[in-house]
């Protein structure tokens, strides 16, 4: 069974409106399944595979821009569906329900 986020991407355009149902060129909507997530602090970017560090790129380029820093060490990579990811906390809690609730009690 796969795990992740389903997605509805157009190519050409950042995130889809969800009026938009029919292509308005030559390009079809793609249906997609977001199966990562790359986080440090407030920050996530969610992607395939192949997009995830692309992702991570951009957003280094941007924050040099502004000459701001990031801090590699304090990234967690999240692979949904993954049982190496049951140990990343995210937002409080630990992705895994069995850690989640060993670590509560």
């Amino acid at each position: 069974m796969s795990m992740g986020i389903p997605w509805i991407w157009k190519p050409g355009y950042s995130f889809p409106r969800k009026s938009q149902t029919k292509a308005m060129n030559s390009f079809e909507n793609e249906k997609l399944e977001l199966v990562e997530s790359l986080f440090a602090d407030d920050t996530t970017i969610l992607g395939t595979r192949e997009e995830i560090f692309i992702g991570r790129n951009s957003f280094m380029e941007v924050m040099n821009m502004f000459e701001e820093k990031c801090y590699p060490d304090k990234e967690e990579h999240l692979f949904f569906g993954e049982s190496e990811s049951e140990s990343i906390r995210m937002l409080g809690s630990f992705v895994g329900r069995k850690r989640d609730n060993q670590e509560r009690l």
